[in-house]
């Protein structure tokens, strides 16, 4: 990950010269940002789920959540 073109460029050029074995992708900072932003809508079933399996982790810590948790 890299966070200015020269870094990008001199990174894509001095790696494969020193290092032959595996792949690799250089990015820059925008696009890890930009890539974990994406999200994947949930299933409503695993929407519920969730829902029920962290109602049940605060029960067995023995807190009581204020308002609505949904």
């Amino acid at each position: 990950m890299v966070g200015c073109s020269n870094c990008r460029d001199q990174i894509m050029k001095r790696l494969p010269k020193y290092h032959k074995g595996p792949k690799y992708e250089v990015k820059y900072l925008w696009q890890v940002v930009a890539e974990a932003l994406v999200i994947t809508p949930w299933a409503e079933a695993d929407v519920t789920r969730a829902q029920e399996a962290a109602a049940a982790q605060w029960q067995r810590f023995g807190i009581e959540a204020e308002g609505d948790m949904s």
